[in-house]
């Protein structure tokens, strides 16, 4: 019998949200602010500001599991989530670290945890390098991730999004565990084993390599090899991604220096969100060698960018409103 009258069997679900309430009620009264970081929760969890996958081993398999969760969770009404890269019980091999270093940079929150160290230098100069070009990686995203996030605030939708929630009427993405959308825009397939291929299923439409700028049609799957340099990550064809130079960290300013990159011919806008407002990127006028895209709001937009990609336009140009 619960303190509040509660019997085991009433509490058995709602316990978890019951507990983080209340860490929730002290964190406001000692700190004036709402954070939890919580691993498990019930219905209306997705009130609290954070969760995480838990305590997962430092296997090939805890990092396959741990990817199932995230679609989980974002199915599940939870937008912000994030796991302890490298895994948590266990040391991670040096293979194995650089893989979830990659997952966990384009995941929509990031940490590193474990029963033993995940400091970077602690692994192979190799292993450190890599998941040091993961960090500059998300780093350069983060006015997309930025975008991501107000919207999953705003609508409720997840920032790792299985893929059913994009395309639900294709029974493929009902199944496809191993891979989602990171925002609309972005394919993510973290390599889960050490051999470092995936068979990566594409939605409908088409997408473009990330690393080789190579265009894919969608509606397949497509066999894909990387070694420990990249890992399987996908543009949307027409998407328009705001990118930073990553720094050393993250400030409370509006980003400065933005590039715009054309990935593809657009054929609508997008907007980019950050502190001082929305900023709406409206495709103008598009022909085989111009687009031209109109940009209304405070964004620091320094630079526009076209990505060499077959169909693309051969140049890009920017008005301000």
């Amino acid at each position: 019998m619960a303190h509040n009258g509660m019997t085991g069997t009433e509490l058995h679900n709602v316990y978890t949200l019951l507990y983080n309430d209340a860490v929730v009620d002290v964190t406001r009264e000692v700190n004036g602010h709402e954070l939890v970081w919580a691993r498990s929760s019930f219905l209306g969890g997705q009130r609290h500001s954070a969760q995480w996958s838990g305590d997962v081993q430092t296997t090939w398999a805890g990092l396959g599991g741990t990817i199932r969760g995230g679609l989980s969770h974002g199915l599940s009404g939870v937008p912000f989530w994030s796991h302890d890269t490298g895994g948590f019980n266990g040391t991670p091999t040096d293979d194995l670290y650089i893989r979830w270093a990659q997952f966990g940079a384009l995941s929509p929150l990031l940490r590193y945890h474990g029963t033993t160290t995940r400091e970077l230098w602690e692994f192979s100069e190799e292993a450190e390098r890599l998941a040091i070009e993961s960090l500059k990686l998300r780093y350069s995203l983060a006015p997309y991730l930025y975008t991501a996030a107000v919207n999953a605030s705003r609508t409720g939708e997840p920032v790792l999004r299985a893929l059913n929630v994009d395309d639900p009427s294709d029974p493929v993405s009902w199944t496809a565990d191993q891979e989602f959308r990171l925002g609309t825009d972005l394919l993510v397939a973290p390599v889960n084993d050490p051999s470092g291929e995936r068979k990566v299923y594409l939605p409908k439409g088409r997408w473009i390599d990330f690393w080789t700028k190579e265009v894919h049609e969608g509606g397949r799957f497509i066999d894909t090899k990387h070694d420990l340099e990249t890992f399987p990550v996908f543009v949307r064809y027409g998407a328009l991604i705001p990118r930073v130079e990553p720094g050393a960290t993250i400030g409370e300013e509006p980003f400065a220096g933005i590039t715009l990159e054309v990935w593809g011919t657009p054929s609508e806008g997008t907007v980019i969100a950050d502190v001082d407002g929305d900023t709406t990127i409206a495709v103008e006028k598009v022909s085989e060698t111009l687009v031209t895209l109109v940009s209304t709001g405070p964004a620091d937009i320094a630079n526009v960018s076209v990505i060499d990609a077959a169909g693309a336009p051969a140049k890009a140009e920017l008005e301000r409103k």
